[in-house]
């Protein structure tokens, strides 16, 4: 692997991360819908499941940023 790839590779590893959530991340808005406890996120979510694709925006530091997320059903749970 050349010099190339490697600094490729770090520069996409980089991009991903940010698109992450991460530990001290705060979910401000999910499709629009502010949230401002457990509860509106959960009634968010429920409301944009069927979306495919929602934006939900974060507080990261002192910075805002756009996380685009796809929605799929949950798969059955293997225990029941």
């Amino acid at each position: 692997m050349t010099g190339h790839d490697t600094a490729q590779r770090d520069l996409i590893d980089d991009a991903l991360d940010s698109w992450a959530l991460r530990r001290g991340d705060v979910i401000v808005a999910v499709a629009g819908h502010r949230v401002r406890s457990a509860g509106s996120l959960n009634r968010a979510i429920a409301m944009a499941r069927h979306a495919g694709q929602i934006t939900n925006r974060i507080r990261r530091g002192t910075r805002h940023q756009d996380l685009v997320v796809t929605v799929t059903a949950q798969p059955p749970d293997p225990d029941q």
